[in-house]
């Protein structure tokens, strides 16, 4: 009879060994590949440094959103074009397919203070 073991710390081999399993039984339930890791970084043209971006992946027609920042002076603007870019870049992939991007799943939390 297996253990159930509940840590906040994540062993790198847990999570290959779910997350491999989880991709397996999708791609052989939906005949499909299971999900795609998908960027899209801004960066600094002089230096090559990363100043900020999205990163996420697609599957089954669903683009889930798990990191996105921008520098204070990026935010008005540049938000718009990187998710336009991803999604963009999604629905060249699932082309292939003959499907797109059909919902986009972001969970934000927001760590400024909000008045009232």
């Amino acid at each position: 009879m297996p253990d159930i073991v509940v840590t906040d710390v994540i062993a790198s081999c847990a999570i290959k060994a779910i997350d491999g399993s989880l991709e397996d039984f999708i791609d052989i339930t939906t005949e499909t590949s299971a999900s795609r890791p998908l960027a899209v970084v801004l960066r600094d043209p002089e230096t090559q440094r990363v100043l900020g971006g999205a990163i996420g992946c697609s599957s089954l027609e669903l683009l889930f959103l798990d990191l996105f920042f921008l520098p204070e002076e990026f935010r008005v603007g540049w938000g718009t074009k990187i998710l336009r870019n991803l999604k963009k870049k999604v629905d060249g992939v699932a082309a292939g397919r003959r499907s797109s991007t059909r919902s986009v799943f972001w969970h934000r939390i927001s760590t400024r203070e909000t008045d009232g």
